[in-house]
């Protein structure tokens, strides 16, 4: 999505910076900011001029407070360091896209899809010596009526055990809240 400049102040207000790389032979800018779960690049293509203090003297910050055009093929970006970043080129453009999810919902889906297959929850690591004096390591799976086969697992530490018993426990809790996360997300 490219925005009207009228929109830049507003999409920018509190975003992030993140980079700002400059390609000096092509005289492009590249500055790269995160601003709620949207990514925003600023390009300036034909840059001739670039001022950027990092002096802070209000304070350590990397959040932009706001964006204004004072000259013509300019944008100030004022920190709220309280520092004045002023860019001057030829083109000044603004692309703002969401942050590409680390997870997919068609991969939240499969492994939503794996958890149901497995036996019934929950399960419990029993370790020989720590939580019962007779027989070896196992992992009790279910409870009551809904109690599956015990599963013993061959060459795995006792941490590598309450780690897989635990997991039955803790992956669907974890895509429930990848999946209200991604939600409040969309939503934005």
């Amino acid at each position: 999505m490219k925005p009207p400049k009228e929109r830049w102040n507003d999409l920018l207000h509190d975003a992030t910076l993140e980079e700002i790389l400059v390609r000096w032979d092509e005289g492009v800018l590249k500055l790269e900011m995160r601003t709620g779960s949207k990514r925003a690049t600023l390009y300036a293509h034909g840059l001739t001029s670039l001022s950027c203090p990092r002096r802070q003297p209000w304070g350590a910050s990397v959040s932009v407070n706001s964006v204004g055009f004072p000259v013509q093929n300019g944008i100030e970006i004022k920190m709220q360091t309280g520092d004045v970043l002023l860019i001057e080129s030829e083109d000044i453009s603004l692309e703002v896209e969401p942050r590409q999810a680390a997870i997919d919902t068609d991969e939240l889906d499969s492994i939503a899809s794996r958890c149901a297959a497995a036996q019934p929850a929950p399960w419990t690591s029993y370790i020989e010596g720590r939580d019962h004096t007779a027989g070896s390591n196992f992992i009790m799976v279910g409870r009551g009526d809904s109690r599956g086969a015990d599963i013993e697992l061959s060459g795995a530490t006792a941490a590598d055990q309450d780690f897989v018993a635990a997991a039955r426990q803790d992956v669907p809790r974890l895509i429930e809240e990848i999946r209200r996360l991604l939600g409040l997300a969309n939503a934005e």
